[in-house]
């Protein structure tokens, strides 16, 4: 017998529609069936009222096969060639005094750094390269100027610049970024 002036347990069952909370407004959650697809990283789009209006496109992707020594450097452009260079030698002066357990961390780095330089080589192509798959020119100068701070060993430099490229560049730079700032480190002698 249910006692008056209290909600029945019928009341508490889930409904068929599971429902999440926002802002203290229930809000229906679509089942997994839905047409909706959420994407990873927040990268979904909205309009300019706030509403969501679907997943953004997948994130450009390298090929799995590129890493620091076999990725193609051909076109990239005489003045960013200093970042190729750079990056390699530090590469190779980072795996010749690695332990044997940091081979493994090392060889992440790689591939990760061999995609920002086949991003470096479509930015180097000619002016139909796809977009999608290219470095915008603020984030190669400042690429440049950390090419130039890794070589001289100015770490307070780096660090800024590598700061200043995931504050203010992380959607284009969020790829190969984790690898860079390692390798940043490894040159670093960390």
């Amino acid at each position: 017998m249910p006692l008056v002036g209290h909600p029945s347990p019928a009341q508490f069952a889930p409904s068929a529609a599971p429902q999440r909370v926002v802002g203290g407004v229930p809000v229906s959650t679509p089942s997994p069936s839905a047409s909706t697809v959420t994407s990873l990283r927040g990268r979904e789009r909205y309009c300019s009222g706030g509403a969501w209006v679907g997943p953004a496109p997948g994130w450009p992707k390298p090929p799995a096969s590129a890493t620091i020594e076999n990725t193609d450097v051909s076109r990239v452009r005489q003045n960013n060639l200093s970042i190729v260079n750079t990056l390699r030698e530090k590469y190779q002066l980072a795996m010749q005094g690695a332990p044997p357990m940091k081979l493994k961390e090392l060889e992440g780095i790689s591939n990760k750094i061999g995609g920002l330089f086949v991003f470096l080589n479509n930015t180097g192509a000619a002016a139909g390269a796809d977009d999608e798959n290219t470095i915008t020119e603020p984030v190669v100068e400042a690429l440049v100027t950390l090419s130039d701070c890794l070589a001289s060993g100015n770490t307070p430099a780096v660090n800024s610049i590598l700061l200043h490229l995931s504050q203010k560049h992380w959607e284009e730079v969020s790829y190969w970024f984790p690898a860079l700032k390692r390798l940043a480190r490894f040159a670093a002698g960390g």
